[in-house]
């Protein structure tokens, strides 16, 4: 009875998951989904250069960008060969070395969103 909390399993319809649903309610979360769910320590995304959690390497190649509560975009000079992980899906991706489908059920999961409340047909 009530309304579902943030850590309530979420399920209204039998649509599959859509990456615009969990993106928007994974918004302001990115963090701690980055750490929770891929494994990347709290020190990696503070916005400032350093290291890459992903390859391991380097000192000053990896940075967040600066919406990246909201987003989860992140880029590495070397691994991800200059081009950004533009949202957390493609973060998580490289990280965990699944595709971004696992990944968004991951996080779907993480976040109380369970397969089958897509949110929408898009």
């Amino acid at each position: 009875m009530g309304t579902s909390t943030g850590t309530r399993a979420r399920k209204s319809s039998s649509r599959p998951l859509s990456f615009d649903y969990v993106r928007g309610l994974a918004r302001g979360r990115w963090k701690e989904i980055a750490s929770s769910v891929f494994g990347i320590d709290a020190h990696y995304l503070d916005g400032k250069h350093g290291p890459c959690p992903i390859c391991n390497e380097g000192t000053k190649r990896w940075r967040v960008f600066k919406d990246f509560d909201d987003a989860g975009g992140a880029i590495c000079n070397d691994c991800s060969d200059g081009k950004s992980w533009g949202d957390g899906f493609k973060l998580g991706a490289a990280k965990l070395g699944l595709p971004t489908k696992e990944v968004l059920r991951l996080v779907a999961k993480h976040i109380g969103v369970e397969d089958g409340d897509g949110g929408g047909s898009s």
